[in-house]
């Protein structure tokens, strides 16, 4: 049985955002086995939080949003993909901006900081979904 996963330490990474052009620094922390994956808004009022669920998702063109009509996260895929990528189940993300660095484009930029933070194994077992018929996306 495979167990959930997070980050061994706290590492940051400090960019500009691809669309509205400003900086922003986002923090990567470990988090406890079962929590998912967590944004927090520092820059906004009581720090507001949102874990990232499909249902969360305002806006896919150009850019994947996620929101919750509190808080507005823009840009979210390329960190999405490279947690999925690492098999990391758990952590929380802090960010000064509602949106991502653009970094080089892709998803290395993540996978990298992912890889200066280390990977611990949780005391959890790991949440597998499986898909058990097709099913299409058209717009």
């Amino acid at each position: 049985m495979q167990q959930q996963r997070t980050i061994g330490k706290s590492v940051s990474y400090t960019g500009i955002g691809l669309h509205l052009g400003k900086e922003v620094k986002v923090v990567l922390e470990p988090a406890p086995a079962n929590q998912g994956v967590v944004f927090v808004r520092e820059d906004l009022p009581n720090c507001p939080s949102l874990k990232a669920m499909a249902s969360k998702v305002v806006n896919n063109e150009r850019e994947t949003t996620i929101g919750d009509g509190i808080v507005k996260i823009t840009t979210v895929e390329h960190i999405l993909a490279a947690l999925s990528g690492m098999g990391i189940d758990n952590i929380v993300i802090k960010m000064n901006e509602q949106e991502f660095p653009a970094g080089d484009g892709s998803a290395l930029p993540w996978i990298k900081l992912i890889q200066t933070a280390g990977i611990v194994t949780q005391d959890a077992p790991k949440r597998i979904f499986k898909v058990k018929s097709p099913f299409w996306i058209q717009d």
